[in-house]
């Protein structure tokens, strides 16, 4: 059964077995929340891992925190949560979307602990970082969160259930969070950045995309890099 615990200011849900091997933790993209990987939490995962979706601050039920909240001090939280849950336990990281650079930071930081990284398209090149980069369009914090309202709220007319709980938790989204997140988000993917350092990393990984929604830039790098990945065909971001 899903429990929810608040640890270190953190909303978290998780699912935890005594038959457990490894804890795999899930790490949500801009504007989401840990409900968007639910169905994890009913699938053949369980019952060989104890599964963790944390919220990070400023999103979904985590309150914002006083400090800024940019994409390196979210890592760095997380981080702190994952050693608090998960001393001296191997650890699987899987990453949505912008979550993709929290992500990479976890595996350097835990890189005697992970076993395996999958990204679910997440920011190998700047053409990865549409929704991120409105946040350097927008004079303040609250027209950002309008404008990413609108633009999701466009996009519910191709749903295929995910993008509804987007919608859902961009809405509950602190603004300043939103603001902050993305231009230090946009920054950190630069134009090949976090997709070379990505590729860099010693652990096991994989890259998993699909074809619909992946730029065209991107599937140029991971053509190019050659990197490990698997595509989907005729499902959404």
């Amino acid at each position: 059964m899903t429990k929810i615990k608040i640890l270190n200011g953190i909303f978290l849900r998780l699912f935890e077995v005594p038959t457990s091997k490894r804890d795999i933790w899930f790490v949500h993209g801009y504007g989401g929340c840990g409900r968007i990987f639910q169905e994890a939490f009913s699938s053949a995962l369980l019952p060989a891992n104890d599964l963790y979706a944390p919220d990070i601050p400023g999103f979904g039920a985590s309150p914002p925190v006083d400090r800024l909240m940019g994409i390196r001090n979210a890592a760095s939280l997380l981080g702190d949560l994952i050693d608090t849950v998960s001393a001296g336990c191997p650890i699987v990281i899987v990453t949505h979307s912008l979550g993709k650079i929290i992500g990479i930071w976890l595996c350097e930081r835990f890189r005697n602990k992970v076993a395996a990284y999958i990204d679910v398209e997440g920011n190998l090149t700047e053409a990865n970082a549409y929704f991120c980069c409105l946040a350097n369009k927008y004079a303040t914090a609250e027209e950002l969160r309008r404008a990413l309202v609108a633009k999701i709220f466009a996009m519910l007319k191709d749903s295929r259930g995910a993008i509804n709980r987007h919608y859902a938790s961009i809405q509950l989204a602190d603004p300043k969070s939103l603001s902050i997140m993305g231009r230090s988000g946009a920054s950190a993917t630069g134009k090949e950045k976090s997709g070379k350092e990505f590729t860099s990393l010693a652990c096991r990984k994989r890259y998993f995309w699909v074809d619909i929604s992946t730029p065209q830039g991107t599937k140029d790098f991971i053509e190019r890099i050659r990197l490990p990945n698997r595509r989907f065909a005729g499902v959404g971001h």
